[in-house]
């Protein structure tokens, strides 16, 4: 699969300032580093993160992300809450297709990666089977027979899971549903990507664990999902997110966690009025729009902006 992190070398001790090189492959790092191929000679700048995580970026990006941190708040002092999705244990037991021979009404739409829209909806093409209450308990299986022969049929590689910590819990998923939180409105983001791949849920259906979800109590959720589509998620993962080979980034718990935004109520009401009306049905870079929220004035930093929320042109994921 090629799973390997993106590898980037530096080193501070060669003369003229600090070099970095990137290679695509361990062989050709092994190759680079015997043979001493020549770094190539950039001007970084380096700091830590509110979470003590290093931020290293070029100078003007470096400045434009301090004067974000200056003049912002983490999504969860400004009312976002962003959990990871569900955590299953043997998916494939759990997931159905359209014709599932289980009660109806032990199935709930199933949101992966792949059903977030380029248009920002959400289509779940597949259903999860509902083992759990509203009230958080297992359901008893005797009132769902065509769910209980499912189950007993992967009886045995279910029972046998770490999260399995009594045996009457067998045919447990790892985390347990959350009804009230699959009912809300909610922005899902893909927790993998080569820039953020972000989809408006109007709630109902329950995402996988390679989604993140966000839901707000004091930004409107349409003006957070129109900031979103502008490319600010791509800014912090320019500065803060692990690169994999191939160019993907993580957009994880640990990036959206630094993400920063301004309190809702310190918004210039026009610009809340623009966020709240923007046609984002095509994900498009407005870094203007961008730097207007957080105060971004100089030309230099403006585009260091509009170079950080350049999108590739678009392919099939």
């Amino acid at each position: 699969m090629g799973a390997y992190a993106a590898i980037m070398v530096l080193d501070r001790n060669l003369a003229g300032g600090t070099t970095f090189m990137e290679v695509p492959s361990l062989e050709q790092l092994t190759h680079r580093l015997r043979n001493r191929a020549p770094a190539i000679k950039t001007s970084l700048s380096c700091a830590l993160g509110a979470r003590g995580g290093a931020v290293l970026a070029g100078a003007s990006l470096s400045a434009v992300f301090q004067k974000i941190v200056d003049k912002s708040v983490h999504l969860g002092d400004a009312g976002v809450d962003v959990r990871c999705g569900l955590a299953l244990g043997s998916a494939p037991v759990f997931i159905f297709q359209e014709n599932a021979n289980v009660e109806v009404d032990r199935l709930l739409p199933y949101v992966r990666a792949r059903d977030l829209g380029h248009n920002g909806r959400v289509v779940p093409a597949t259903y999860l089977a509902n083992v759990w209450t509203a009230g958080g308990e297992l359901v008893d299986l005797a009132g769902y027979p065509k769910l209980r022969a499912h189950l007993e049929a992967h009886r045995e590689s279910l029972q046998s899971r770490a999260c399995v910590t009594r045996p009457e819990y067998w045919y447990r998923t790892i985390d347990r549903i959350d009804l009230a939180r699959v009912a809300a409105p909610k922005i899902l983001v893909a927790g993998m990507a080569k820039t953020s791949r972000v989809a408006l849920s109007p709630g109902g259906a329950q995402p996988s664990n390679a989604l993140y979800s966000l839901t707000s109590t004091n930004w409107p959720l349409n003006a957070l999902f129109a900031l979103f589509r502008s490319g600010l998620l791509d800014v912090f993962a320019e500065v803060l997110a692990p690169r994999f080979s191939g160019g993907s980034k993580r957009f994880d718990g640990n990036v959206l966690g630094q993400v920063r935004i301004p309190l809702w109520s310190n918004v210039d009401p026009a610009l809340q009025k623009l966020l709240v009306d923007l046609d984002v049905s095509t994900p498009k870079p407005r870094p203007g729009l961008i730097a207007d929220l957080y105060g971004v004035r100089g030309v230099g930093h403006r585009k260091a902006l509009a170079a950080a929320t350049l999108r590739p042109p678009l392919v099939s994921a």
